[in-house]
């Protein structure tokens, strides 16, 4: 969108310049999360990169360790990388790797069924977000960051409305 003074000026100068965050989408590749969990997860995703104007988001999978290293990834691709791991859960290498990425992303979103450990804290200048999926493992991995439960089922809704 133009700035104001440029009719006056006679000139197109930019005015406000819309910023596109960097995120990182960490998805729990564990053996609690089921296919369709995961494909819930990354459809939300989905749907979030798209409603952002977001074409590209780093991608970690990670179970009890992370599986290869962050790499950009686009809308398409979100949804035809195939699963890694299927073993145990451990947040905390898949936010550590998060955090070495350069520069470090502004928002982090991590794909799980909060079965699983998390660190203590948050990251540092980071926004986080938990993408939980309804299913048989499904609670509040911590006490930090926004949680977000990938379902419209009211029954569903009202029964993992105590996660926090």
């Amino acid at each position: 969108r133009p700035a104001k003074r440029s009719y006056a000026l006679g000139i197109l100068r930019p005015g406000l310049v819309s910023y596109e965050p960097s995120i990182c989408y960490m998805e729990d590749s564990s053996g609690s999360m089921g296919q369709k969990q995961l494909k819930a997860n990354r459809v939300e995703m989905a749907h979030a990169m798209k409603t952002l104007g977001v074409f590209e988001v780093w991608f970690i999978s990670s179970d009890a360790e992370v599986h290869g290293a962050p790499k950009l990834i686009t809308l398409a691709e979100l949804m035809s990388i195939p699963v890694t791991g299927r073993g145990g859960t451990d947040f905390g290498p898949a936010i550590e790797a998060m955090m070495r990425i350069r520069p470090v992303p502004d928002i982090g979103i991590y794909s799980t069924d909060g079965d699983g450990w998390a660190p203590e804290y948050p990251p540092r200048n980071v926004e986080f977000i938990w993408l939980l999926a309804p299913g048989p493992w499904t609670r509040s991995p911590c006490n930090w960051g926004t949680q977000i439960l990938t379902t419209d089922d009211p029954v569903e809704r009202k029964k993992y409305q105590l996660l926090v």
